[in-house]
């Protein structure tokens, strides 16, 4: 199959994740010490963001399709989930997809999951317009809330960690986007020092961990080119 261009991969995609990826792309933005830094988000980039969050949490069938899947008791997340959308912190966007899933509509709640995964964690966008930070503070907040990731953010930051949000987190985390790479390294770090993760999903977490943080430098590597 022919390869679309961005734009007409873009124009393809059903309304509601095309609206939640959001709208044209900022210039490049000039640092108060001259700094020149990468190019702010693109919508195309924000789809990226959503598939890859997607592909880290879908747990698809056998056939490639978007399932129910049921969560061990000790997971904390409910009785299930989908596309990590799970039904005791999602409660109301659990329900419709699963509803969805089982009336054979896997595909509408694939795009669906997408879209919100985006929505749910637009927050980080006044945090940073930097594609590769702006892709791992959303993994973040998809996977651990506003709390946990400002909280892996000062720890990242070496800053007094309270989980809130302030003029001097703002203030370092911009300062911080002058060396992304490092950043990425440090939040890697404190995601791993934060997390007391069960023994039997610490390996399978920190794999995720590790693609996320992958994810991100190659958005930062992009604006490289």
């Amino acid at each position: 199959m022919e390869l679309a261009t961005q734009e007409e991969e873009v124009e393809e995609r059903p309304g509601a994740l095309r609206e939640a990826a959001g709208e044209a792309p900022r210039p490049h933005r000039v640092t108060s010490e001259g700094a020149r830094l990468r190019r702010a988000t693109t919508p195309e980039q924000r789809l990226k963001m959503a598939e890859q969050i997607y592909a880290s949490e879908a747990r698809p069938s056998r056939d490639g399709k978007l399932r129910v899947y049921s969560l061990p008791p000790n997971d904390g997340g409910g009785a299930y989930e989908v596309a990590g959308i799970n039904e005791k912190y999602h409660k109301p966007m659990a329900e419709h997809l699963k509803a969805l899933v089982e009336s054979g509509k896997s595909d509408q709640a694939a795009t669906e999951a997408k879209a919100y995964m985006l929505k749910s964690t637009d927050e980080v966008t006044k945090w940073t317009d930097q594609p590769a930070m702006e892709s791992i503070l959303r993994d973040s907040f998809f996977n651990r809330g506003r709390r946990g990731t400002i909280e892996m953010i000062q720890m990242a930051l070496g800053v007094d960690v309270d989980g809130k949000w302030g003029p001097e987190t703002a203030g370092r985390l911009k300062a911080a986007e002058l060396n992304q790479p490092k950043f990425l390294d440090d939040f890697m770090k404190a995601r791993i020092k934060r997390e007391k993760v069960r023994e039997n999903f610490k390996n399978g977490m920190q794999k995720r961990w590790g693609e996320a943080s992958r994810n991100a430098l190659e958005f930062y590597e992009e604006g490289s080119r």
